[in-house]
């Protein structure tokens, strides 16, 4: 959104000096204890980033900036601080002094990469009322990274719900809060302890693991362990053929042989011993009736049919669902989603 905006002022961002950039867009690390340099004091941390951008002209200036940055993350008196070195400090000061450093260089854009995950509960309060202050203060604009949606709520004016590196839902935070829309949301939602013990929220666990971040699924990311994925949401041959491996492990398909999948949409079965191909494909398509709604990978099949002596599986094409708008500022990437048609908007209005 940033970079977008600055397209727009500036043009093309491949023109742009990227020592410019890089002064407006600061870092603030998940862990103080292993972001900080032990061999530096917190004076050579906090005024590296002024040297390494070539900002101050003199030591006398850079020992200004460095003390006022150092006033500002809330570590007063700051001349007690600046030969100190991050051994000597305690977590909620190392993460001030990291805060100190993205502020030096005055940027106007800082990402917060779970700048409280790491530190005890006590002391987390503190911090996240000194980044609102500066926000105010200095006009900043966090880009807020959190496993935390409860506090994600409190302090975010806009939410983007991320699913193995990509937005699945992305509105305000009333919105996205408020009106959930894509499953993934919903169960994140619904976990969120509730300071109201009379409050009963049905919780929705998500099942099973996710999917490795090299791998990614084909079609929507989430639709693996999704408790609403159906026909279009994108499994594969692979997929299908090992849901139907452990329903013949079970038992359930008798007059089954081998599964192999063929590709990506399509699956090939060989009858048992004995059995007739189409007797297999009958018995086959009863247990499919039974188990499609225990087992939503197997809604992926389209048609069954029999190729001389084997069964032929054919699955429907799934494909990724893009982000679509339902509201102003509100958009998801779900296939369950519909955008308002302009009629009714119109008929409403």
């Amino acid at each position: 959104m940033y970079l977008s905006e600055w397209r727009k002022r500036k043009g093309d961002i491949g023109g742009i000096r990227m020592r410019a950039l890089r002064r407006r867009l600061q870092l603030i690390f998940q862990d103080p204890y292993e972001s900080l340099n032990p061999k530096q004091s917190v004076y050579e941390i906090v005024s590296e980033p002024l040297l390494v951008n070539r900002v101050t002209q003199s030591p006398e200036e850079t020992t200004s900036a460095v003390l006022s940055a150092l006033r500002d993350a809330g570590l007063r008196p700051a001349e007690e601080f600046v030969f100190r070195f991050p051994h000597e400090l305690s977590g909620g000061q190392r993460q001030r002094v990291s805060i100190a450093a993205a502020l030096v260089l005055e940027p106007d854009f800082i990402v917060a990469d779970e700048p409280v995950s790491m530190l005890d509960v006590s002391i987390r309060t503190g911090i996240l009322q000194l980044m609102m202050d500066l926000r105010k203060s200095r006009g900043l604009t966090y880009l807020f990274i959190t496993h935390d949606l409860g506090l994600a709520w409190i302090i975010a004016d806009r939410i983007a719900v991320m699913y193995l590196g990509k937005i699945v839902e992305i509105g305000t935070a009333e919105q996205v809060i408020r009106q959930p829309q894509h499953p993934y949301t919903r169960a994140l939602i619904s976990v969120v302890p509730s300071p109201d013990p009379r409050k009963r929220v049905e919780r929705v666990i998500v099942k099973g693991e996710r999917p490795d971040a090299a791998n990614i699924p084909a079609g929507c990311r989430s639709h693996p362990r999704c408790p609403m994925a159906f026909e279009a949401c994108g499994w594969d041959a692979e997929e299908v053929a090992e849901e139907l491996q452990v329903l013949q492990a079970a038992g359930r398909l008798p007059d089954v042989g081998m599964i192999m999948a063929q590709g990506e949409r399509a699956i090939e079965i060989l009858p048992a011993p004995g059995k007739s191909p189409t007797d297999a494909r009958s018995a086959l398509e009863a247990v499919l009736a039974e188990e499609r709604n225990a087992r939503l990978a197997l809604k992926a099949i389209q048609g069954v049919r029999v190729r001389d002596d084997r069964i032929i599986l054919m699955l429907h094409a799934g494909s990724a669902p893009r982000l679509t708008r339902l509201a102003p500022e509100h958009s998801v990437a779900c296939h369950l989603i519909t955008p308002p048609s302009t009629a009714s908007v119109a008929v409403t209005a």
